[in-house]
């Protein structure tokens, strides 16, 4: 949502010793033309104005949103054909897949979200290896950081851009 423009993430504490790192999100546009989980998300940020402390956000009321996106979001992929709703998965795939829920077809796309977290994560002397490697530019760091922190991947992908300054292609992540 961020990098859609939707709303911008303020670190307003870093992280030390004894204290974890607090953030802001700021509202910046309504939520039209958002999926509806994504609305359900966005919404649930914003009950009590335009911007909202992490740590001050009503947990109960995430919580029953966070269980509304899941619901949706596994019914989205149901009908997109990565899960199945027979529990009864002949075949390889239910060996190779946790419960015997995801299909063939998304079996297939985790091991593609499994490859692009070891893009994201290889160092950039292994990197170089490679002849056909993509330029590390800010506008590649923006565009994939959001997925290198989904796959806990962000400190080995920040690290490869070491050097490079990336601060004005990500406006929607402020330290």
């Amino acid at each position: 949502l961020a990098v859609r423009g939707y709303l911008k993430i303020e670190q307003t504490r870093p992280k030390s010793f004894l204290k974890s790192a607090r953030y802001k999100l700021t509202k910046l546009k309504p939520s039209d033309g958002l999926a509806r989980y994504e609305s359900t998300l966005f919404n649930a940020l914003f009950t009590e104005g335009d911007a909202v402390e992490l740590q001050e956000l009503d947990r109960t009321a995430m919580a029953a949103a966070t269980a509304s996106v899941h619901k949706e979001l596994k019914r989205r992929l149901t009908t997109l054909g990565y899960y199945s709703d027979s529990k009864q998965l002949k075949g390889i795939w239910e060996k190779v897949v946790q419960g015997g829920r995801l299909t063939e077809e998304g079996a297939k796309a985790w091991a593609q979200v499994a490859g692009l977290k070891l893009y994201l994560s290889v160092a950039e002397k292994d990197r170089l290896k490679f002849t056909d490697a993509p330029e590390r530019t800010p506008e590649r760091f923006n565009k994939l950081l959001p997925y290198a922190i989904a796959l806990g991947v962000e400190k080995e992908w920040a690290k490869q851009f070491e050097g490079i300054d990336v601060e004005q292609s990500t406006s929607w992540y402020k330290i």
